[in-house]
């Protein structure tokens, strides 16, 4: 495990599995240097001192992040550019700030805001939207310490975030997922056009189009999504407790998408082996919100399928760098294997 204390490392680089916006970041000239100048002025009307050097001080996909030593202790300081012309699915940069406050609201260990001096919990300052939050210690997961009992502790974290989600429900930021994949699919096929060539890629193509599952998806609750529900994003705290971290790709959706997404994140050792022992454990805290919202259990596998086609588009960008063909891609892998019936079958069976 990896010891947070620098928060995690999905805040301070970009994310090897790589949600992120569909057009390449527009790259802010000096963007590290120029926060670093407005240190001073965030901690005055922060109400904080810093008493040491900058600690960490990185680029990420679209924000700046720098943790800072202060005398109310380690301090992340996140400042995205007022100017970018677009951010992730909302398109919103005060959204992941919002959405960081009503959680926060509701009890559930996220990262707390801090207030500045004219009582809001973000500052406009210099073209920049600045938020500030004391570092959760703990310690971050990663894929080789995956166990039942952080499935379950995982589930536990999702349930508990699924039944506070519909009281943000937001139409202005809205995204229906099947139209929104089908959409940054057609856009990214234009710079990879490999995505329209390859012939399990075009089926999952074909499957987001899919009726039966856009009707039933439509049938379920809407509400607040994390967005990145993953391990790198799960803290586990000395105290027993965990924590939630990283509201950058928080929207408005599905919120069945995020119990799709981290029940997959959790139990897929690999895009072809899955632990159902620690699938199992996940969905035992989670089976009693899906039964009080009438979420079928074949609605799970459909729905981690959508999810595959989804980051399929997001990481064939890395999938090519890397000089990979398309037929290596982790979601396009994943697709297939979710596409067994013995494999549908056996999880169907644990969430049902």
């Amino acid at each position: 495990m990896r010891f947070s204390t620098l928060f995690c490392s999905m805040l301070l680089s970009t994310n090897p599995k790589g949600t992120y916006s569909m057009n390449p970041p527009i790259r802010v000239i000096e963007r590290q240097e120029g926060l670093s100048s407005l240190l001073p002025e965030i901690a005055n009307r922060g109400g904080f001192s810093i008493i040491d050097d900058v600690q960490e001080s990185k680029d990420g996909r679209i924000a700046t992040n720098t943790v800072v030593q202060t005398n109310k202790g380690k301090l992340l300081i996140r400042a995205y550019p007022e100017s970018m012309p677009e951010k992730l699915e909302t398109g919103d940069f005060m959204f992941e700030i919002k959405a960081l406050a009503y959680v926060a609201s509701k009890g559930l260990n996220v990262p707390q805001l801090i207030q500045f001096n004219d009582g809001k919990n973000y500052l406009l300052l210099d073209n920049l939207v600045i938020s500030a939050y004391p570092l959760i210690e703990g310690v971050t997961v990663m894929k080789e310490e995956l166990t039942p009992e952080i499935g379950a502790k995982a589930g536990e974290f999702a349930a508990a975030l699924a039944i506070i989600a519909p009281e943000f429900y937001d139409s202005k930021n809205f995204q229906e997922e099947l139209t929104f994949i089908d959409n940054i699919f057609e856009r990214r096929a234009l710079n990879y056009p490999e995505l329209k060539q390859d012939k399990l890629s075009i089926s999952m193509l074909q499957y987001i189009h899919e009726p039966k599952l856009r009707s039933d998806l439509e049938r379920t609750p809407q509400g607040l999504v994390h967005g990145d529900f993953f391990f790198e994003n799960f803290v586990l705290c000395p105290d027993g407790r965990c924590a939630l971290i990283d509201f950058g790709d928080a929207y408005c959706g599905y919120i069945l998408s995020d119990i799709c997404l981290s029940a997959m994140e959790f139990s897929a050792l690999s895009e072809e082996e899955w632990n159902f022992d620690i699938l199992k454990q996940f969905f035992l805290p989670v089976k009693s919100w899906m039964k009080a919202n009438n979420i079928p259990s074949h609605l799970i596998v459909d729905h981690m399928k959508a999810l595959c086609v989804k980051f399929l588009v997001y990481t064939i960008p890395f999938t090519c760098a890397d000089g990979e063909s398309i037929e290596k891609n982790p979601y396009r892998q994943r697709f297939a294997y979710l596409s067994r019936p013995e494999i549908v079958d056996e999880i169907t069976r644990i969430c049902g």
